[in-house]
């Protein structure tokens, strides 16, 4: 696709026709990300103050650097970001929650569904804690019946929609695909099911299965589920759009082994990872797309918003715009170091509202 904007619409709506809409919203979304739309104005921010980051796995790439930039965003502010590793279990999660209550920290973040830490964020919420969340339900914003000041996250029913939208485009509206996800979370049913949405306005696309598959099986079930579906519709097998890029890093080797043709298998996925930029980057290795989250931007966002709640004002409402890599775009916005770093200058936006310089 050919860029047109340098923000997309939240939705196909430039035209009636829904192939159309699909493309042109596409363009927009592989625009360059120089437009700054998050808040100009703020609380200033007061030195001194303590965070604890419940990381839900610290060798998972993702989770870490949310904490990451977290960190350096609070040290220009003269704040403490402690990281605490859940070790990728919900016990493990647990026990990093009551352990960040012990440290009684002025705000408490976290990754991950709230609904398993529910009494500890409880009894945060009611020692005055500030919690925010990353992921933490199935949509950006105030979450008060979770215990959440806020939730930090790109929108995931538009991300959905812009797989969709992209299968659309890139078949001229005759695309037949699969959907695939995990139930087990609230994020990635709203992708799944805005996709499944999306898709369903293209007359002449078929929806060839809608496929719950646990993350927690990604390298048990992947392999044979991609077999299973290229043993059953041959040539008719053309996208697959994910919740996570995750499962193509055990399809592709599968694909590539049973000599799936890449012209003929598209994989669409989310959330960015490096193997996802280098297999769109390789051109050879099925995948064609990502949409991608601003991992450092996302880092920011979450200072920004505990020092909101910490002032008591309302969290900022900000979700950012949805990109979409492709070959085209791949090397542009931070991909040429494998992760999306939008050309918004976000970091300025963020340190002149903490320093009052607004």
């Amino acid at each position: 696709m050919t860029a047109a904007a340098s923000t997309a619409p939240s939705a196909s709506t430039a035209s009636t026709d829904p192939v159309q809409a699909a493309i042109d919203a596409t363009n927009a979304r592989e625009a360059p990300q120089t437009q700054w739309t998050g808040p100009t104005t703020g609380p200033t921010a007061d030195p001194g103050k303590t965070v604890v980051y419940i990381s839900s796995d610290e060798s998972n790439q993702g989770s870490h650097l949310w904490g990451v930039y977290q960190q350096e965003a609070g040290k220009l502010i003269g704040w403490k970001v402690t990281v605490l590793d859940g070790k990728g279990t919900t016990s493990g999660r647990l026990t990093a929650c009551d352990q960040a209550l012990t440290l009684k920290p002025d705000a408490i973040t976290f990754e991950g569904d709230a609904v398993g830490l529910q009494d500890c964020l409880k009894q945060a919420d009611s020692s005055g804690i500030v919690i925010v969340g990353v992921h933490g339900a199935a949509t950006p914003g105030p979450q008060p019946s979770l215990h959440l000041f806020t939730n930090v996250s790109s929108d995931p029913s538009q991300i959905g929609i812009a797989m969709a939208d992209f299968i659309i485009a890139d078949s001229h509206g005759t695309g037949k695909a699969m959907i695939l996800y995990d139930n087990l979370f609230d994020v990635a049913r709203a992708k799944a099911e805005a996709m499944k949405a999306e898709f369903a306005k293209c007359t002449g696309c078929t929806l060839l299965g809608y496929e719950n598959s646990p993350l927690a099986e990604v390298t048990t079930r992947t392999a044979p589920l991609f077999t299973a579906y290229q043993s059953k519709y041959g040539n008719d097998f053309q996208y697959v759009m994910s919740i996570t890029d995750y499962y193509y890093d055990f399809a592709v080797p599968a694909l590539t082994s049973a000599s799936v043709p890449t012209s003929q298998l598209k994989l669409v996925g989310s959330d960015g990872n490096p193997s996802a930029y280098e297999r769109i980057r390789a051109g050879n290795q099925y995948q064609v797309a990502t949409v991608p989250e601003p991992a450092e931007l996302l880092g920011w966002q979450i200072i920004d918003e505990v020092n909101r709640g910490l002032h008591k004002v309302a969290p900022s409402g900000y979700a950012p715009p949805i990109y979409i890599v492709t070959e085209s775009n791949v090397n542009a916005e931070g991909g040429a170091n494998n992760i999306f770093s939008p050309s918004n200058n976000f970091q300025a936006h963020y340190l002149a509202i903490w320093t009052g310089k607004s």
